[in-house]
């Protein structure tokens, strides 16, 4: 950790990091891609990312939950990151 950096102990973990991806459809759009519930919880995934580049891990869980599920990134209206450095690496890796 560098001394006044924004990445912190408190604010990384150096053994592993997760990642969420939240879908919210219309119902009409939920039915058409075959759901019949309100809310589900539908997949997870754990991925592991160089440690030399702190908050990228979402960029390949995202992209893994998309391809497993068969879903782009286009069926999304929103998308919420939590991660500082995130924006950076999205235009650049395309999920």
């Amino acid at each position: 950790m560098i001394k006044g950096g924004t990445v912190t102990a408190a604010n990384s973990c150096m053994k592993n990091d997760g990642a969420v991806l939240l879908l919210i459809w219309e119902k009409d759009m939920a039915y058409e891609l075959g759901f019949e519930h309100g809310l589900l919880f539908k997949d997870g995934v754990t991925v592991g990312v160089d440690s030399n580049f702190p908050g990228i891990g979402p960029v390949p869980a995202i992209s893994n939950l998309l391809k497993r599920n068969q879903l782009t990134i286009e069926i999304l209206k929103s998308l919420k990151l939590t991660k500082r450095s995130v924006h950076r690496w999205l235009p650049a890796n395309k999920l």
